[in-house]
């Protein structure tokens, strides 16, 4: 199923916070085989995340981020994206490596709209992608 809006395949704008080059590529072969149109915003720290999209005029339609990243723990990325005003409106989903439950509660608790485990395979990442994708279209 694709997207359509006026007869053109609509463009999301994604937001990705992740400090591994591979689990974007992974995550790239994810929405295009979910036929997503999409473009990826990458940011490997939560602090220049933050930052640029305080600033930014075009807002993402989802934020997917990663939960252990450098210098700054889920809660604190969680709590600085909710201190954005316009930016408390996107949808943020972790994904995450790790499959505990107690990450997954305190970020569900702190504003997180999802919380994804990374697969350890690639039909799995696939599933992923078609996740994300019924996400961006309800």
């Amino acid at each position: 199923m694709r997207v359509l809006v006026c007869g053109v395949k609509r463009m999301y704008r994604i937001a990705v916070i992740e400090d591994t080059p591979a689990e974007i590529l992974l995550l790239r072969i994810a929405l295009d085989r979910a036929e997503l149109a999409y473009e990826l915003v990458e940011f490997s720290a939560g602090e220049s995340a933050i930052a640029s999209l305080a600033a930014c005029e075009s807002l993402p339609d989802l934020i997917i981020t990663d939960a252990i990243l450098p210098r700054m723990s889920l809660n604190e990325l969680l709590s600085g994206l909710k201190e954005i005003e316009l930016v408390r409106k996107v949808p943020v989903i972790v994904l995450s490596g790790m499959d505990d439950p107690e990450l997954t509660r305190a970020a569900l608790a702190n504003g997180a709209a999802d919380y994804i485990v990374k697969p350890s395979d690639l039909p799995g990442w696939i599933a992923v992608g078609h996740r994300l994708k019924h996400r961006l279209a309800t």
